[in-house]
């Protein structure tokens, strides 16, 4: 059927044969098809007045003034539409739609265009409803109201299908006024699903508009509404745009999604997304998920007042991918007023901005949770900027978990400051600073917390966090906000975290769970610090005054090889075996110290370590305070290891021990004192005298370092061990050479050494004993004679020597261990002014170089290697004459001879310079000695006629010496002189045998022992033998 323009204007269009109608008892449904073209050259179509009605049968009127498309559609493709209002569909079971295209269709509405609005179908069930509008390829529809997908006491079944599309440059819906889409008032079943797309350069303008609003709902309700704006697609609101708006809630989940992707666009003057009316609750716990998703690069909401997401228990916004909002004002996470289910749990929605260049902006303020518990993260390149952020706004109800913000990996805040909770009563408004990876970038000039108490519950999570900041991330980092007011700081991981802010005016708890949280500057920490098993907490140098502490990990005051820090504490020290870190220039009483000052008191176990910088050591007095308390000074505080600086041993004592005590307070003394003695148990029987507190007597010696024996000891044995005589040498001394008289004789001898020694230092204080090892081999290179009675030796030989020693203080228990081992080679020479029996003068000399490696270890320090080098010589001469002969009844013919002589050593094997790992100078003392030996051997040779011709004779001898060295053995310790005490003049005896087995073999041995003063001792045993060939 067609009409022409005149049929129109007429108002009496009668439709036959276009409607196809099917009656049934309860209720009716309608197929019809009612199809209006509008061709482009044609002119407009204007329907003045009419209404098109349902007819019975096959009928249908079209009356001027107002249209309603029930079941049809209507297409115009370049023409124009006019009408003064429009609905399509407008009941439950209707099916209608409109579709406009190509630049040149228009359709001008004046009053309200509906679509899909439904009322209640007089108790329908399950009715299939659908609407939509379609304007495209520059096609454009202006129109006062917009009213869409708007449900009034319906009932309809999922299969309910509303859509508006906008898509193509140029295509364009104007509202004069407001849009309405998607609206409930119903207590019945509404279910379906309500589409708004925005496409490909399309354009929605309107004065405001409401998508998703919620009026009344208390039945299950299930309708989906999405809004997608995409590939440069507008929204334009001149006022206010509401997405997901309730204001009243009842048994429902009703879904509601924004997406502006690839290029779309949002403009508004106010922008509000899932906001709630108050005193409104969500019964039996349903939820209303609202999803915002602002992705891709050039898609953006631009908001010239406020931009305020709301606190739906599911609601979610996202914007990602190069993606932009920006607003004056921006409340992200608002609960408007309390949205509260059934029990008593507040909404949950999140927040996360995440991609390079993705940036939410506000030119003034953003709020960070409002009344809600929330989680906002900002991570890989994702960004927010404001000129002030506010997390956790305001609250009369207290929650479980509150609003966190985590800003990870490759996430920036950038703001002038931040408040948490500053002028509400809600106070668990947290930063996340990481989640384990990375940390994100946080540029503010300040933090500031909420002025009330604080209520930090340690080791119980985050529910106790309250206001606060949480770092927990792995890279170390400064962070230069200043902390203001009550916020509450945790520190996770193992990194370094720097606090460069002038964090005077903080009032919060620092808690250190894990890793190092240092200071930046004077005032990094400004009040309560609880240090935790695993945590660290450095001074970094910079003093430090704080309210409390409570320390079960380790407080460090300064930084390494610097000292002078102060931690001045206002209350109490609490301490559960926490340990603190001082640096310390070991010296005097006057000693440069870091510095504990508690103006309270002190509870608890503290376990302190004290690290020298660059002390020398020097006797103290009253001793080096570290440790001030002003109040009940209950708290033990126990060394950690060795405290060593040069020679002297520090020992950290309570109170001082010269006129003046105050036990209250703690010192580092080298001064050894004897134990206080606690009194014996009285009698019971007898009445009690009231107690005395022990007192420790006054101090006497300085304690000293137990290695400076072994240091004295490995000077001692290297000029000494491989020290030798003519006889340790040659043996047997009247028949040294079998084959005398043959030419081109030569010798090789060896000798074997073990030795024990035994000195003091310091009245005593200090005892070593020390074994050694001695290998000594050589031979004769050339013997001759010069007038046929005397005989000249000369010969090579080489050593090898290990000595191992041991130091113990006496009054402090520690010990020290030292280590030698070396070699020597050189040269020796003899005469015999008579040859033929040895008797008559003789002179000896050698000359040795030796070297040696040296190690000492004292208790509890690593160890210290250091090398000397250096020559030893000696020249020995004496005189030996026949005293008396007798023959036994064996026929032994015994001779016997004396034998005086002197010896001069010179001693010059000297150390290395050595500094120690704590900057000790060490230096031997000792060296260039010259030792003199003046002294008496007695032997008797023997010879039985049974051994006539067979070469074997033996002599036993005894030996008494005396011995002076010009110097003293030991070390010099920084300048400071500590000798070997006994080593001047000691005296020696000596036994032993010497044999010739037979012609080519002679075999020697002896004992010796020395004895020196103040307790100087050393025993010696060596075997010997030469072959002769």
């Amino acid at each position: 059927m067609i009409f022409t323009r005149a049929d129109f204007q007429s108002g009496n269009i009668q439709f036959q044969g276009s409607f196809y109608m099917e009656k049934k008892q309860s209720h009716r449904t309608i197929y019809c098809f009612f199809l209006l073209l509008v061709a482009s050259g044609g002119h407009a179509i204007t329907i003045n007045k009419g209404v098109v009605k349902e007819l019975d049968d096959k009928s249908a009127i079209v009356d001027f003034g107002n249209l309603s498309v029930q079941n049809g559609g209507i297409i115009i493709k370049n023409g124009t539409l006019e009408t003064q209002g429009a609905t399509i569909t407008e009941k439950a079971g209707e099916t209608g739609y409109v579709t406009l295209s190509g630049s040149d269709s228009r359709w001008n509405n004046t009053g309200m265009l509906r679509l899909g609005i439904i009322d209640r179908p007089l108790d329908f069930n399950h009715i299939v409803s659908r609407a939509s509008l379609k304007i495209t390829d520059g096609a454009n529809v202006i129109t006062d109201d917009f009213v869409m997908g708007n449900y009034n006491e319906a009932r309809i079944d999922e299969s309910g299908f509303y859509e508006l599309t906008v898509s193509g440059k140029g295509s364009k819906l104007k509202v004069n006024n407001n849009i309405l889409a998607s609206t409930y008032n119903s207590n019945r079943l509404p279910n379906g699903t309500v589409i708004i797309n925005i496409d490909d350069g399309g354009v929605i303008e309107a004065e405001n508009m409401s998508v998703h609003e919620m009026n009344r709902i208390s039945r299950d309700t299930a309708v989906k509404t999405t809004l997608n704006i995409k590939n440069n697609g507008l929204l334009n609101v001149h006022k206010d745009f509401y997405f997901a708006k309730y204001t009243q809630t009842g048994h429902a989940d009703t879904p509601s999604e924004l997406n502006v992707l690839s290029g779309g666009k949002i403009s508004a003057e106010n922008f509000y997304a899932g906001i709630h009316d108050a005193g409104k609750h969500n019964y039996e716990n349903h939820t209303f998920p609202v999803s915002v998703l602002i992705s891709g690069k050039g898609s953006s909401v631009e908001v010239t007042d406020n931009f305020v997401t709301g606190g739906n228990p599911r609601s979610f916004l996202k914007v990602a991918d190069g993606a932009e909002i920006n607003a004056a004002n921006i409340i992200m996470a608002s609960g408007g007023t309390s949205y509260i289910t059934d029990n008593g749990k507040k909404a949950s929605p999140e927040v996360l901005v995440t991609g390079a260049q993705s940036k939410i902006t506000a030119q003034n303020t953003m709020v960070l949770g409002d009344e809600v518990d929330n989680i906002i993260t900002v991570e890989l390149g994702g960004a927010l900027s404001a000129r002030d952020i506010i997390i956790g706004n305001k609250s009369a109800v207290t929650t479980n978990t509150g609003s966190f913000v985590n800003l990870l990996a490759g996430g920036e805040i950038i703001t002038d400051s931040i408040s948490l909770n500053k002028d509400s009563y809600f106070d668990n408004a947290v930063i996340f600073y990481g989640n384990g990876g990375n940390a994100g970038t946080l540029k503010t000039d300040y933090i500031e917390g909420f002025t009330g108490n604080n209520k930090y519950i340690p080791d119980t999570g985050n529910a106790n966090l309250k206001s606060g900041l949480v770092f927990n991330h792995q890279d170390s980092n400064n962070f230069s906000p200043d902390l203001i007011n009550t916020i509450n700081v945790i520190k996770e991981n193992t990194n370094t975290i720097t606090l460069t802010g002038n964090n005077s005016r903080h009032s919060g708890i620092i808690v250190i769970d894990d890793g190092t949280l240092k200071a930046g500057n004077l005032n990094s920490f400004g009040n309560g610090v609880n240090v935790h098993n695993r945590g660290n907490f450095d001074l970094n140098g910079f003093d430090q005054t704080i309210s409390s502490l409570d320390n079960r990990g380790v407080v460090r005051l300064s930084k390494n090889n610097q000292t002078q820090t102060t931690l001045n504490i206002i209350n109490d020290l609490n301490s559960d075996n926490g340990t603190i870190i001082f640096n310390t220039e070991l010296g005097g009483d006057n000693s440069v110290t870091d510095k504990l000052i508690i103006n309270k008191n002190s509870a608890g176990n503290t376990t302190v370590q004290v690290n020298n910088i660059n002390g020398r050591g020097a006797k103290t007095e009253k001793g080096i305070e570290l440790i001030t308390v002003s109040g009940d000074s209950s708290g033990e505080f126990k060394q950690s290891g060795r405290i060593v600086s040069g020679a002297y041993e520090y020992t950290l004592q309570r109170g001082g021990y010269t006129a003046g005590t105050d036990n209250k307070n703690w010192y580092l003394t080298n001064l050894y004192v004897e134990p206080p003695v606690t009194p014996e148990p009285s009698d019971p029987s007898v009445p009690p005298e009231p107690s005395v507190t022990p007192v420790p007597s006054e101090p006497s010696v300085p304690v000293i370092d137990p290695a400076t024996g072994s240091y004295a000891a490995n000077t001692l044995a290297a000029n000494n061990l491989f020290d030798l005589r003519l006889h340790d040498r040659l043996g047997e001394t009247r028949y040294t050479d079998a084959l005398t008289g043959e030419t081109n004789v030569t010798s090789l001898w060896l000798r074997q050494v073990g030795g024990h020694n035994r000195f003091r230092q310091l009245q005593g204080q200090l005892t070593t004993q020390n074994n050694r090892y001695v290998a000594q081999i050589g031979g004769d290179l050339a013997q001759w004679s010069t007038d046929g009675l005397n005989r000249y030796h000369a010969g090579v030989m080489a050593g090898f020597a290990d000595q191992s020693s041991k130091t113990k203080n006496h009054l402090n228990g520690y010990y020290s261990k030292g280590k030698t081992t070396g070699y020597s080679a050189g040269l020796y020479g003899t005469w015999y002014a008579d040859d033929a029996d040895k008797s008559g003068l003789y002179t000896d000399v050698w000359v040795l170089y030796n070297w040696f490696d040296h190690e000492v270890h004292s208790e509890q320090f690593s160890a210290e290697k250091y090398t000397s080098r250096g020559v030893t010589a000696s020249v020995e001469s004496g005189y030996t004459f026949k005293a008396g002969e007798f023959i036994t009844a064996s026929d032994t013919v015994n001779t016997f001879f004396l034998q005086p002589k002197a010896q001069i050593t010179f001693q010059g094997v000297k150390a290395k310079n050595h500094t120690t790992a704590n900057d000790t100078d060490v230096r031997s003392s000792g060296d260039n000695n010259i030792r003199t030996r003046l002294g008496l051997r007695a032997y008797l040779h023997g010879h039985n006629v049974i051994d006539d011709g067979k070469g074997r004779n033996f002599e036993p001898f005894t030996e008494i010496n005396w011995i002076y060295n010009s110097q003293k053995y030991g070390v010099r310790i920084n300048g400071e002189q500590f000798d070997v005490a006994g080593t001047r003049n000691i005296g020696e005896i000596k036994a032993g045998v010497e044999g010739q087995i037979n012609t080519s073999l002679n075999l020697w041995g002896n004992v010796a022992q020395q004895i020196g003063d103040a307790g100087y001792s050393d025993t010696q045993a060596m075997l010997g033998v030469k072959y002769l060939f």
